[in-house]
């Protein structure tokens, strides 16, 4: 369970990062190729893990198949050098079994992603309804 972040903290993690230190990662095709992108904030990377209803299913699609890969141990590092969330960052470190495909680690991850940044939304929106 992540703890609640302060307004700062919630603010500073919803941040968009510089172009110097965006998060890399790439769209998997496998008749293509990889198309390498960068990603600049939380939320990015959260939109970015479009997780198939069932990972299985890329089985059958996979001469059409994307994945949209972000390498774990990256992430946790560029969570907690330049996000500054190392709850997050412990959280995800947990979370991530690198003997699992990755496929099925993005789950967790996005889950994890999307309810910080749900956290973060919730303490901004409570701060300015008190203002």
């Amino acid at each position: 369970m992540l703890t609640i972040p302060t307004r700062d903290e919630a603010e500073h993690f919803l941040r968009t990062v510089d172009l110097k230190v965006r998060l890399r990662g790439g769209i998997l095709t496998p008749m293509a190729g990889t198309r390498p992108v960068k990603l600049a904030s939380l939320r990015e990377v959260a939109a970015f893990l479009v997780i198939p209803e069932e990972p299985r299913a890329l089985l059958h699609q996979a001469p059409l198949a994307q994945v949209h890969y972000v390498e774990p141990g990256s992430l946790i590092q560029w969570v907690r050098s330049e996000i500054g969330d190392t709850a997050l960052a412990d959280a995800l470190d947990d979370a991530v079994d690198l003997r699992r495909p990755f496929g099925y680690l993005a789950v967790d991850i996005r889950s994890l992603l999307t309810d910080r940044l749900e956290q973060c939304e919730s303490v901004l929106e409570s701060d300015a309804v008190q203002v």
